[in-house]
């Protein structure tokens, strides 16, 4: 590869895949009806994230009051960086 050919390379920004959190991951494996419930849920900022994770982890999820709080100020400069 010539000179121009590499400097034209720099130039290229390449896609970075968001890290996905645990969150994520329980989001795609609930039915539709369940994950949208919960999405509502998620917006809901009258339903603590502390009360959220002791459901969640009720129903077996693995994952923590702090997930679900980051998860929520997804939109944040603190949140959580996951797509969805």
């Amino acid at each position: 590869m010539d000179f121009i050919a590499e400097l034209q390379a720099l130039h290229v920004v390449k896609s970075v895949q968001k890290p996905r959190c645990s969150v994520h991951f329980l989001l795609q494996s609930l039915p539709e009806a369940d994950r949208e419930a919960l999405l509502a849920a998620f917006d809901n900022k009258q339903i603590r994230h502390t009360d959220l994770a002791t459901l969640l982890q009720s129903r077996g999820f693995n994952v923590s009051a702090m997930t679900v709080s980051r998860h929520r100020n997804r939109s944040q400069s603190n949140g959580c960086r996951c797509p969805l």
